[in-house]
C-alpha cells in the first residue's frame, strides 16, 4: 500500500510540474474564479477529444484513469483484492495521456478510484466495496 501511495504522491507531482506552470500571482488567484471543465471516465484520452474540449471552452478534464484498458481486474494495481505491488507497465498509458494534456496545455485532475481494498463501484458490478476502510490489512 506504501508503494501505492508513492505513486499516487509522484503522478501529483508529474501533473503540478508539467500542467500547472502558472505564475506564483497566477496560483494565488487560481481558485478565485469558477473554471469550465468536464468529466471524462469511459475513455482514453486523445489529442481531438482535448481539441473539442478547448473548443466548447473547457478548461479543465476530470479524468478517472480507472476506465482504462487493461489485461488485468484492476489498472496498476493488478487485483485490489490481492494487491501485491503496482504493474510498471500499466504506467506507459497513464503517462502517454498526461503527454498529450501537457501538449494540449489542458488542466487535468487525475482520479484513481480504485484502491487496494476498495473497487470502483462502475468495475465491481455497480457495488461499493468499502473494505478499505473496515479491514486493516487495507
Amino acid at each position: 500500500m506504501r508503494l501505492f501511495t508513492i505513486i499516487v504522491f509522484c503522478f501529483s507531482l508529474i501533473i503540478k510540474e508539467n500542467v500547472f506552470s502558472l505564475s506564483s500571482q497566477e496560483k494565488l488567484f487560481f481558485r478565485d474564479k469558477p473554471k469550465k471543465g468536464a468529466n471524462i471516465f469511459n475513455k482514453v484520452i486523445d489529442h481531438q477529444d482535448l481539441q473539442a474540449a478547448k473548443n466548447m471552452k473547457i478548461k479543465s478534464i476530470h479524468l478517472a484513469i480507472n476506465k482504462f484498458p487493461t489485461n488485468k481486474r484492476d489498472l496498476l494495481i493488478c487485483n485490489a483484492d490481492q494487491y501485491e505491488g503496482l504493474i510498471k507497465e500499466h504506467l506507459e498509458l497513464p503517462k502517454k495521456v498526461l503527454d498529450i494534456f501537457k501538449e494540449e496545455k489542458m488542466l487535468i485532475v487525475l482520479t484513481i478510484h480504485t484502491l487496494p481494498g476498495s473497487r470502483y463501484y462502475a468495475n465491481n458490478n455497480g457495488r461499493d466495496d468499502l473494505r478499505i476502510w473496515s479491514l486493516e490489512e487495507y
